[in-house]
């Protein structure tokens, strides 16, 4: 229990830049529920990995949909350095930055639904105009 509320207290300092009520849900909600629902992403890699393996080997390593990648230049756990080299596998891959910590979406909420809404416009989902989707 110790080692979870350490957690709790280093996500929500990164998070949250206000010790209103959001941080008091979220903070109640990991003690009543510990932190089993958000590192099942991390629990199902093996699996996630074993079945990737069944792709045929064009698309396993290639991803022809268009992507955008966020990179959260403060984030300690994945350095922009990882990101190194994504274009070999991604040629519509859409770059951009923002200077937050991991959890980008809560520090920096307006400029990553800015970039989100750019990218999204970019990408004419329009139909019956002549035009082609680019997914």
């Amino acid at each position: 229990m110790n080692f979870e509320i350490s957690l709790i207290s280093l996500v929500s300092s990164a998070c949250f830049t206000n010790a209103g009520q959001e941080l008091a849900f979220y903070t109640d909600a990991f003690l009543r529920n510990n932190l089993a629902g958000p590192m099942n992403w991390y629990r199902t890699r093996r699996v996630n990995y074993e079945d990737e393996l069944e792709l045929p080997e064009a698309q396993r390593n290639h991803i022809a949909q268009p992507v955008l990648f966020i990179q959260a230049l403060k984030d300690d756990v994945l350095v922009p350095a990882m990101s190194a080299g994504m274009e070999r596998v991604i040629p519509k891959l859409t770059r951009a930055e923002v200077p937050t910590g991991h959890w980008a979406l809560w520090q920096a909420p307006a400029q990553v639904n800015e970039i989100v809404g750019k990218w999204l416009k970019g990408l004419d989902l329009e139909e019956g105009q002549g035009r082609s989707s680019k997914l």
